[in-house]
């Protein structure tokens, strides 16, 4: 699974790691849309896929990306994952393959983490609360809850 986040030319970055995933005899299936990074650990789950790779700078400043590597389990990759991954590096080049649709469904696999995150939510516990509610939806929905 390889997914990305809305900064500068992320597209095309997840793509190329597609291509050279896929030049390197690894199935991959890219989401086809910015999403964010829970979502690409879910999608791992749902997919029962053997890893995942999301595109990101996280909390970095905007101008920086990177790999964030998930197990199979989809979590962040263990130190010797990321070991054996950089272990990889420059040992030969790089295989690319051709350009190909490697686009799953993402409106699917949003819906399934919604259903997914409001069944560990009591949202009626929260509605009965004396709290004010603000949820601000960018890349990740941000909840933050005050006293009335």
């Amino acid at each position: 699974m390889v997914g990305y986040d809305n900064r500068f030319m992320a597209d095309r970055f997840a793509m190329h790691a597609a291509r050279v995933l896929s030049g390197n005899g690894i199935k991959v299936e890219l989401l086809p849309k910015p999403v964010h990074t829970p979502l690409v650990s879910f999608a791992v789950i749902q997919k029962n896929a053997s890893g995942g790779l999301m595109l990101t700078a996280s909390h970095n400043p905007a101008e920086y990306s990177g790999f964030k590597i998930k197990e199979d389990w989809g979590g962040s990759a263990f130190k010797a994952t990321t070991k054996s991954v950089e272990n990889l590096l420059d040992r030969e080049a790089v295989k690319l393959a051709p350009a190909a649709d490697y686009c799953t469904d993402s409106d699917e696999l949003e819906q399934a983490y919604r259903k997914h995150i409001s069944a560990l939510i009591d949202l009626d516990k929260i509605k009965a609360s004396n709290f004010d509610v603000l949820l601000i939806r960018c890349m990740a929905p941000v909840l933050i809850l005050s006293k009335a």
